[in-house]
């Protein structure tokens, strides 16, 4: 990029876009030729800067110099305070491996991002489905954890929560779109993907729907600010969302394991339980809500080679988990009501 270059920031605010290109000139000439890239992602990225949002940055090195790098601490902390500029200093070596352990951000950084300086790496698109599936499921317990310890420590203090519900927002969304990704449906951004994976997931708590949840969390996000009397309570229901959306992970990741297939995923979906009928050719009980049941055994799902081991599973739960553990599947993966796990890689 040559010095004099205009930098793609149209979207930002004025203040942000000089802080960003005043930062850019000083990691050039601080990092001189050990610089190969840097890359703005996240929200910024996209054109959606909010009052609680960081300006997230990847700065790729080829090597971590100590004068050199001493030489950018000024201007680096100085747009930290400016417009909360935070950087990941990379070295290019370390890409390969650092994309297969984080293959959920990097994913995320490789789909919203804009380059500030040179090329994004070729390691961004090298992000393996087993790798998102491992993370998903990582991420989504440590913040399950994390939800939990803030809950009890912090609940009695009502103010200190809109704050850590905003910051919630992204990991979940980037999760869902992950998650949505993997079970082979798209949506146009992580905000629509939570939103999209809100609609389907069970369980939601009493009173409200997993979407009235996220609207909470985008009025956290944009504003800062939550009533002191929601604010626990919509704490405390972001740890069973994540639960939800962790048992997803769990289920599609028990079911790619062991009950791989090679055939192509057929779009049709199950006969839903509100059928007009009240029994279905495939065996689904639209009276009790109930999936297929063996005719040998009507405590049993049927049983075939390919998807017996979800079968048990499923038919050792009770009624109520069992059919809730049954839309937790994706419908691209029913034909006929008989489960064809496809494969995901």
């Amino acid at each position: 990029m040559p010095a004099n270059s205009v930098l793609p920031l149209d979207a930002l605010p004025s203040h942000a876009r000089s802080v960003l290109t005043d930062l850019v000139a000083a990691a050039r000439d601080s990092f001189q030729d050990h610089l190969s890239s840097i890359i703005l992602f996240g929200s910024a990225a996209e054109g959606r800067l909010r009052p609680t949002s960081d300006l997230n940055l990847v700065i790729v090195l080829t090597e971590f110099d100590k004068k050199r790098v001493d030489s950018f601490r000024e201007p680096m902390r100085m747009a930290h305070v400016a417009v909360r500029a935070t950087a990941m200093f990379i070295k290019d070596t370390e890409l390969e491996d650092a994309v297969a352990l984080s293959p959920v951000k990097f994913g995320d950084i490789a789909r919203r991002h804009l380059m500030l300086f040179g090329t994004l790496p070729a390691a961004f698109s090298t992000v393996s489905q087993a790798d998102q599936r491992r993370q998903l499921r990582e991420m989504l317990m440590n913040l399950s954890l994390r939800l939990r310890q803030t809950y009890v420590l912090t609940s009695l203090r009502p103010e200190q929560l809109a704050k850590v519900i905003a910051n919630c927002a992204g990991p979940l969304r980037s999760a869902a779109f992950t998650l949505l990704e993997l079970e082979g449906s798209t949506a146009s951004s992580p905000k629509a993907a939570l939103e999209t994976l809100a609609a389907i997931l069970p369980d939601a708590p009493a009173g409200q729907s997993w979407q009235d949840l996220c609207g909470q969390i985008s009025r956290a996000r944009e504003t800062g600010q939550m009533a002191p009397d929601i604010a626990g309570p919509t704490l405390f229901d972001l740890i069973a969302l994540t639960a939800a959306m962790r048992g997803r992970v769990e289920l599609a990741s028990w079911t790619h394991s062991t009950c791989r297939v090679r055939n192509s995923c057929c779009s049709t979906p199950p006969v839903s339980p509100s059928s007009s009928s009240s029994c279905t050719a495939t065996g689904w009980c639209a009276a009790s809500g109930t999936p297929p049941r063996s005719k040998k055994s009507p405590g049993v799902l049927p049983r075939t080679p390919i998807w017996s081991p979800v079968s048990t599973m499923i038919a050792s739960t009770s009624p109520r988990v069992r059919v809730n553990l049954w839309s937790l599947l994706p419908q691209s993966c029913f034909v006929r009501g008989a489960i064809r796990i496809c494969s995901l890689s």
